[in-house]
C-alpha cells in the first residue's frame, strides 16, 4: 500500500500542468477607435508582465516591422477599478486609462498629451489570463496631437481549467515609435461685408462701362 502511493504520487508530481489554450479569442476582441486590432497571437503559458515580456508574440509579429519591443504601461486592476500609467516613452505624454468592469470586458483609451506633435508606432495589448496570454497589434497606430482614442476589450481566451479565465494583468508594448510635428491647420478667410460689397459695385460699375461701349 505505502508503495503503491508513492507511485502515485510521484506520478501527480511528473504530470505535465495543464497549459491554457486560445478559446474563442480572436482579433475583434480588442478595439481601438472602433478599428478591431490588426493582428492577434496567442501564447500558452506565457505571462508578458513578467520576465517573459514579448516573446510570446515578438516572432509572429516580426513580419508586419522591425525593431525591439519596449515595455511602456501595464495594469494589475482588480474589477470595477479604474487604472491610470504614464508610458515612459515620449517625454511622458503618451498616457493609458484601463477599466475591467467584470473580470472579462472593460474598456481602455491611450491618449497623445503632446498638442505640437503626432504620434505613430507599433502598438501591442498584451492580455495575461490563468495559462497564457493574448497579443493584440495595432500596427502603424497614429494618434494625432492632443487627441484621445478610444478602445474596448473582452477577454476569451481559455484558463488551465479549461474554462474562459478572468483577466490578470496587462502589458503595453510599444516599438518604431515616431514624433512628426502637427500639420497645421488651414484657415479659409471669409470676405468681409464692406469687401463683398466693394466687390459688387466694381462689377456693377464694370458692366455699365461695357453697355456702354456696345452704344
Amino acid at each position: 500500500m505505502f508503495v503503491q502511493s508513492v507511485i502515485v504520487a510521484a506520478a501527480m508530481i511528473a504530470a505535465p500542468a495543464i497549459a491554457g489554450t486560445v478559446g474563442t479569442a480572436s482579433v475583434k476582441d480588442v478595439t481601438l477607435n472602433t478599428e478591431a486590432a490588426d493582428f492577434f497571437k496567442y501564447a500558452s503559458g506565457v505571462n508578458p508582465h513578467g520576465s517573459a515580456g514579448s516573446s510570446g508574440f515578438a516572432h509572429a509579429f516580426k513580419e508586419y516591422g522591425d525593431g525591439a519591443w519596449s515595455h511602456i504601461a501595464d495594469f494589475e486592476t482588480r474589477v470595477g477599478n479604474t487604472g491610470t500609467d504614464i508610458a515612459s516613452v515620449f517625454s511622458n505624454n503618451l498616457i493609458f486609462t484601463f477599466t475591467n468592469t467584470t473580470g472579462l470586458k472593460g474598456t481602455w483609451t491611450v491618449t497623445n498629451k503632446d498638442t505640437a506633435n503626432d504620434l505613430k508606432l507599433d502598438l501591442v495589448f498584451a492580455m495575461h489570463t490563468g495559462g497564457g496570454s493574448g497579443a493584440w497589434l495595432f500596427n502603424d497606430q497614429t494618434i494625432l496631437a492632443g487627441q484621445t482614442l478610444n478602445g474596448i476589450w473582452a477577454q476569451n481566451m481559455r484558463n488551465n481549467g479549461g474554462k474562459t479565465g478572468q483577466f490578470s494583468n496587462l502589458t503595453f508594448f510599444s516599438r518604431n515609435l515616431l514624433s512628426t510635428p502637427k500639420v497645421p491647420d488651414v484657415i479659409e478667410e471669409v470676405p468681409e461685408p464692406a469687401s463683398i460689397a466693394t466687390l459688387g459695385l466694381g462689377l456693377g460699375l464694370l458692366g455699365l462701362m461695357r453697355r456702354r461701349k456696345q452704344k
